[in-house]
């Protein structure tokens, strides 16, 4: 009986140590870049919300999307130079889509350089 709880608390101890070690979010970033619309999106690890909403202030800056540690966002945004785009932000997940016809050439260009920034972000090992 003894061996059979040593062996039952040895095992739960691994498996915590397995799960703890492992990030069981999965990564995932996409875009999607077509004449009309742009679309990018992101799951990463939860932890590195902050850092992307950090970096979205700083790059959108006299704007302010993120309010310090916002847990969620979902909204049409209408920047101070006329670009428009709907922003959705939870922690571990991100989302901006961008209608070409509706903003100009450099709005696509800064949005585009924003999502390669978080993209590099949250695939940093």
């Amino acid at each position: 009986m003894r061996i059979k709880s040593i062996h039952l608390g040895a095992t739960s101890i691994i498996l915590f140590l397995m799960a703890a070690c492992s990030n069981t979010e999965d990564l995932k970033v996409a875009v999607v870049d077509s004449d009309t619309h742009y679309k990018f999106s992101a799951q990463y690890n939860r932890a590195k919300t902050v850092t992307v909403q950090q970096y979205v202030n700083a790059s959108l800056k006299p704007n302010r999307i993120f309010a310090d540690h916002q847990e969620k966002i979902a909204k049409d945004i209408r920047l101070a130079d006329g670009s428009v785009f709907r922003l959705e932000s939870s922690p571990g997940d991100f989302s901006i889509e961008f209608g070409k016809k509706e903003n100009s050439d450099a709005s696509y260009e800064n949005i585009r350089k924003i999502c390669s920034g978080i993209k590099e972000i949250v695939t940093e090992k």
